[in-house]
């Protein structure tokens, strides 16, 4: 697809999403993906190849949890090839981003990705959500990391008391605690829910 062709289908998607975001932060969006599909047959990072599917599964759904966010240090936990934080980094500059990812390939990626977008409230931690935390977060998002209430409570350990974790979702978990708030994407049921670590 030609970069004009590309501009207008990632605009096209990101238009209902929760945040107009100004052409040059549409750029950077449409940067990732290209590295995202460069990397991706040896690193393995998406089985969504196409472009304007991508737009939508990726990035306008990587933007829904957006107005959900505290202000301060988020952490994304197990990142993989940057969603949900690199999307939320590109179009929150105010915010700083944590990517946390287990798989030592996928933090490369993710360093060539925040060198070459010049993301300066982007940082890489190489581990994984029930790791020692490295320091206590606002706010943490992921999609579909944890499946169960083991692994809710290890991601929360990283929060702040009182702070959010969002988890981006095809259908709710329903973990006692969650705040669900459903959307849809292009005709597709989603739904964010939200956990807070206790005061």
């Amino acid at each position: 697809m030609s970069p004009p062709a590309l501009r207008a289908v990632f605009a096209k998607a990101l238009a209902d999403g929760p945040v107009a975001l100004p052409p040059p932060a549409i750029d950077l969006l449409i940067e990732h993906w290209e590295l995202v599909k460069a990397w991706n047959a040896r690193v393995n990072l998406t089985s969504v190849l196409d472009d304007e599917e991508a737009a939508y599964r990726h990035y306008r759904d990587s933007l829904q949890g957006l107005p959900l966010l505290p202000a301060g240090a988020i952490v994304d936990f197990g990142s993989g090839a940057g969603f949900p934080g690199i999307p939320l980094a590109i179009a929150s500059p105010d915010r700083t981003f944590t990517l946390l990812e287990p798989r030592r390939k996928r933090v490369s990626f993710l360093e060539v990705v925040a060198g070459r977008l010049g993301l300066r409230n982007v940082r890489i931690v190489l581990g994984a959500s029930g790791d020692p935390p490295d320091r206590d977060y606002d706010g943490g998002v992921t999609r579909a990391t944890f499946s169960s209430a083991d692994g809710l409570q290890e991601c929360l350990a990283w929060l702040v008391p009182g702070a959010p974790l969002i988890a981006y979702r095809s259908e709710a978990l329903g973990l006692p605690g969650a705040t669900a708030h459903p959307y849809r994407v292009r005709e597709v049921g989603r739904v964010l829910e939200v956990y807070t670590r206790p005061l």
